[in-house]
């Protein structure tokens, strides 16, 4: 009986040991399944490219112009330059794409250039623009005019002082055509364009000056954008107080002459009140020859209009005598009236 015990434990333990080896065997193979990678080194080398056989993207000569190309192109025609600014737009509007290419030495800008872009190729328009003014360029930029579909070019000049005035420019054909330029000669005054609506579209521009081009007398003014050119639109003049002398009522007299400001009215009454003769009969004045002796005058300088004034009651006479840069000579007499608000001019010989 104990002999049939015995037995029966060593089978029962054989049985045991057979099933946890057979559980163990089987565990193993599950663990070896789960942590073998899904792709295999062989695989990812296949399905990403060396770096050296990247393809390279070959430009589509109608893929349109980029800033890159201008670079390019600058690179290799002006390599001593610098493309400081580049705009890609269609300027005159002819379903092709133009580059303003602003340039200089440094950060110091020279000019611009207008390149055109056919058929895959950059071709340049004329020659470089925006260097005639004899002022420095502040910064160059394609701007919007009132009424118009084109682009044009604006360059704000400067002398880093006291001058702020613009050159504007429009692409014409194959040239670069300058339609304004305003900045005051003597290097002294504000001009700009003009966005009444503040849009962003401009409608005109201003003037605002009062150094010694315009003798002093502060004047602002305003010209409008109207199909294709600027036309006077309103000025505005800070007189002083009328003359309280001969000589200075033919001074002021003679400067709003010159002047000739268009629609100011401030002008007009003045003028109206300084000559109350008959405009007919006046001569016509060599304002030329006038202007520079006018200003020796104001400046107490000499060669100045040299007048002989001789007064008797409310009436007198004054003599000018002036010549121009070839030596040429005029001479003129002047002939006023004292009036209840001071001195006025009653006839030119």
């Amino acid at each position: 009986m104990a002999k049939c015990r015995s037995l029966i434990f060593h089978i029962v333990t054989l049985f045991l040991c057979l099933a946890l080896l057979l559980a163990g065997c089987a565990r193993m193979q599950d663990v070896t399944e789960t942590d073998e990678p899904a792709d295999t080194p062989e695989a990812t080398a296949k399905e990403t490219p060396a770096p050296e056989i990247t393809p390279t993207p070959v430009p589509n000569p109608d893929a349109g112009l980029t800033e890159s190309m201008v670079s390019d192109y600058f690179y290799r025609n002006y390599p001593d330059m610098t493309l400081l600014d580049c705009f890609i737009e269609d300027f005159d509007r002819d379903g092709h794409e133009e580059a303003l290419a602003v340039a200089g030495f440094g950060d110091e800008i020279s000019g611009f250039y207008i390149l055109r872009y056919r058929n895959g190729d950059l071709v340049q328009v004329g020659d470089m623009a925006g260097n005639d003014s004899g002022y420095a360029i502040e910064h160059v930029e394609p701007v919007r005019m009132n009424g118009s579909n084109k682009i044009y070019i604006h360059a704000a000049l400067t002398n880093f002082v006291n001058l702020y005035g613009f050159s504007l420019y429009a692409l014409d054909g194959d040239e670069i055509r300058l339609l304004v330029t305003s900045a005051s000669p003597t290097g002294v005054g504000d001009d700009g364009l003009l966005d009444l609506e503040d849009d962003g579209v401009y409608e005109g521009y201003y003037q605002h000056r009062w150094s010694y081009d315009v003798y002093y007398y502060p004047v602002f003014s305003t010209y409008l954008w109207k199909d294709g050119e600027f036309v006077p639109d309103i000025c505005r003049i800070e007189l002083p107080d009328y003359p309280d002398s001969i000589e200075d009522t033919i001074h002021e007299y003679l400067i709003l002459s010159i002047l000739d400001l268009d629609h100011c009215r401030e002008a007009d009454d003045r003028l109206a009140m300084l000559f109350t003769g008959d405009p007919g009969k006046a001569p016509e004045l060599h304002l030329d020859a006038i202007a520079g002796a006018l200003f020796n005058d104001i400046m107490e300088l000499d060669d100045g209009l040299n007048l002989k004034v001789s007064r008797k009651g409310n009436q007198a006479t004054a003599r000018m005598s002036v010549a121009d840069t070839d030596g040429t000579g005029y001479a003129y007499t002047f002939h006023l009236v004292k009036m209840d608000y001071g001195w006025s001019i009653k006839s030119i010989e």
